[in-house]
């Protein structure tokens, strides 16, 4: 639940963060050669990070993931998570909570 309503947020924060320190604890690992990859929740974040920090990857991966968290309500039978996530609200009601952390918007 920490992350309700902050999808491409605090989970950027922690990706950040552990790159950072992997990259100072393991000298062999080429700076300039990285990549990322993710499935589903990790696709959206691919897709996330290509419009807000694609700077130190070579290459995304993106499997499985949303690029345009609209179309959820297309892709899912979980139809009520989308709404949870977004303080309960379907995305007429509420859009700016949906769009906050929508990746097509970075395109």
């Amino acid at each position: 639940d920490s992350i309700g309503g902050d999808w491409g947020g605090k989970p950027l924060v922690d990706l950040q963060k552990g790159l950072e320190y992997v990259l100072r604890e393991y000298p062999f690992i080429d700076h300039d050669r990285m990549g990322a990859l993710g499935a589903s929740y990790g696709g959206y974040m691919i897709n996330w990070m290509a419009g807000n920090w694609a700077e130190p990857f070579r290459c995304l991966v993106n499997h499985d993931g949303l690029f345009d968290i609209r179309m959820m309500y297309f892709a899912s039978d979980e139809l009520w998570f989308l709404e949870y996530e977004n303080q309960g609200k379907p995305y007429f009601e509420k859009s700016e909570s949906y769009e906050r952390f929508n990746p097509v918007k970075d395109v």
